[in-house]
């Protein structure tokens, strides 16, 4: 089974288990406890060789403490992308995340900020780095603007907020 259809299975399984209501049109949200069996699934489906996993991936992870990890980060993972658990919403990938910046814009204002840094010149770094803060401004207004409430993962006492 392909790993992105493990963690859907699971996460289905784990919510009926819990007489949960499941719709693919409200995103899923999972307790702490709840997530920690779905990852227990994909481990275990793993190990028994029930979920696909490269030969590369198995020698990578290959003891117990480094797959468990593998699958806790996987359906980390798939619970932001996967459209059937997040209600029909696409993924916004952050822009500037831990790999760099995807924004090309952002891509090249820091590869020009490195190279006026090299220079020296204060009144350019300044001017630079206002321009990125601003472009990651404007992204991260675009994604809230994009991001909608799902009023039924909202506790009654929170409701009037909306």
């Amino acid at each position: 089974m392909k790993q992105k259809d493990a963690v859907y299975a699971a996460v289905k399984n784990v919510l009926e288990e819990h007489d949960e209501a499941f719709s693919e049109e409200h995103a899923v949200a999972l307790s702490d406890s709840q997530r920690g069996e779905v990852n227990h699934i994909l481990f275990e489906g793993f190990k028994q060789g029930s979920v696909d996993i490269t030969d590369a991936s198995r020698k990578k992870y290959d003891s117990n403490e480094k797959l468990l990890s593998y699958s806790k980060s996987l359906v980390g993972n798939w619970l932001k992308r996967d459209t059937r658990l997040t209600g029909g919403k696409e993924h916004v990938p952050n822009p500037d995340s831990a790999r760099g910046p995807r924004d090309e814009q952002i891509k090249h204002m820091n590869m020009l900020l490195k190279a006026v840094k090299a220079k020296g010149n204060e009144d350019s770094i300044n001017s630079v780095e206002k321009c990125i803060e601003a472009r990651k401004s404007e992204i991260a207004a675009k994604r809230a603007k994009s991001e909608e409430i799902d009023s039924n993962h909202i506790p009654d006492s929170l409701k009037h907020l909306l």
